[in-house]
C-alpha cells in the first residue's frame, strides 16, 4: 500500500460510482489521503456531502452537470480524511472520483 510521504501524494486512485437520486457513498474515510477530487458526468446536478449525515439540506456544494459546459469537477478541502457522499438531482451518469494517497 502506498503511503503519503508529508503532504505528497504518491498515487491517485480513480473510482467510478453510478448516479442515484439517494445519498451515496462517493469514498470512504481514508487516513492516508492527502487529496480528492470529484467530477460530475450526469445531466443532473450532483450535490456533495462531506460525511454520511441523512437529509439534503446540509450539502457541502454542489456540481453543475456535465452538458452545461461549466467545469463540473469539485476539489475536496485539504487534509479531510472523512467519508464524502453525493446525491443527484435524478439518477443519469456517474462520479468519477481520483482520490491521491
Amino acid at each position: 500500500m502506498s503511503r503519503a510521504i508529508g503532504n505528497q501524494a504518491e498515487v491517485g486512485v480513480v473510482a467510478k460510482t453510478i448516479s442515484a437520486a439517494t445519498r451515496t457513498l462517493l469514498v470512504a474515510d481514508n487516513n492516508s489521503r492527502v487529496g480528492l477530487t470529484v467530477r460530475n458526468n450526469s445531466t443532473a446536478v450532483l450535490t456533495i456531502f462531506l460525511g454520511l449525515a441523512a437529509g439534503t439540506e446540509e450539502g457541502t456544494v454542489t456540481i453543475a452537470p456535465t452538458a452545461t459546459g461549466v467545469d463540473s469537477t469539485w476539489v475536496c478541502p485539504v487534509n479531510y480524511t472523512g467519508p464524502v457522499s453525493g446525491q443527484w438531482a435524478s439518477a443519469n451518469g456517474f462520479a468519477y472520483t481520483t482520490e491521491f494517497i
